[in-house]
């Protein structure tokens, strides 16, 4: 942790404790936690296609049950991402296993969190990496953490962008790395502002039953790609599992994961502090 932000987590998480839960999303929530963010596609969206080889990956959250990471690496797959929470209120039960797993087999991992606009960016940060640390921490090779935008819940767009940015200052002083973006051109593109957002250093775009992806507006090119919500794969037990592909090599997924260095001790300071609520 940096010594400037761990102050600040320290005191946001004593003077406003959060009501934290295991299992599935809050019921009548305006999504499901899971990266979804939309089927729709601006149709004057950039289209990029895969620009040579590309690297098959999944991700997943307590909806797909237990995984057989051993079968699905088997399978092909090179890198998966698992949801931590959904908001600042809601931990994945499955994250700590999946995180752990997904290292013992192999993957690049990545954690990501379902981004709610109504709630504190800084409090959703803070629980995301206390999570993270909680489960192993984020080490060298891994992914940084994503912030999966897909829904308003109902606020502005200046609500929503104030919190995203307030998430990503907080993620990234405390980790050193550059987070990832989850979205979807329906969802990004209509919405007023959100390109300033588009600093983020790599683009995890949704864009299913199509050839190749439309982007979010800001970026002109993408990393990862999730290309189907209803797939199949060995280790995934339910049909309508979440798969995606990386836009490069293996040696391109490795570069791009230890493109920034983690700071030692970086997310300890949240891990130590949440303990202590």
């Amino acid at each position: 942790m940096s010594r400037s932000l761990a102050p600040l987590l320290v005191a946001l998480l004593a003077t406003a404790p959060l009501a934290l839960a295991c299992g599935e999303a809050p019921s009548g929530s305006a999504g499901d936690g899971q990266p979804h963010a939309t089927t729709t596609t601006d149709p004057d969206a950039l289209i990029v296609c895969p620009s040579g080889e590309t690297l098959e990956g999944a991700d997943v959250s307590s909806y797909d049950g237990a995984v057989d990471w051993a079968a699905l690496k088997a399978s092909g797959r090179s890198f998966a991402f698992a949801r931590v929470a959904d908001g600042s209120t809601f931990l994945d039960a499955t994250f700590p296993d999946n995180w752990q797993a997904m290292k013992i087999n192999g993957f690049v991992r990545g954690p990501y969190q379902y981004f709610r606009a109504a709630e504190s960016g800084f409090a959703q940060a803070s629980v995301l990496l206390a999570a993270i640390e909680a489960a192993g921490s984020l080490e060298p090779g891994d992914l940084p953490p994503v912030l999966d935008l897909e829904t308003t819940d109902g606020e502005t767009d200046a609500v929503v962008i104030a919190g995203a940015q307030e998430w990503l200052a907080a993620v990234r002083a405390a980790t050193g790395r550059e987070p990832i973006l989850y979205t979807a051109s329906g969802f990004w593109n209509y919405e007023s502002g959100y390109s300033s957002l588009a600093w983020l250093g790599s683009l995890w775009i949704a864009n299913w039953d199509v050839s190749c992806p439309a982007l979010a507006t800001g970026y002109t090119g993408w990393q990862f790609w999730q290309y189907d919500d209803k797939g199949t794969a060995p280790g995934l037990g339910s049909d309508d599992a979440d798969l995606d592909r990386f836009n490069g090599s293996l040696a391109d997924l490795r570069a791009l994961a230890a493109m920034s260095t983690v700071r030692t001790g970086a997310i300890a300071g949240v891990g130590e502090a949440w303990g202590a609520q």
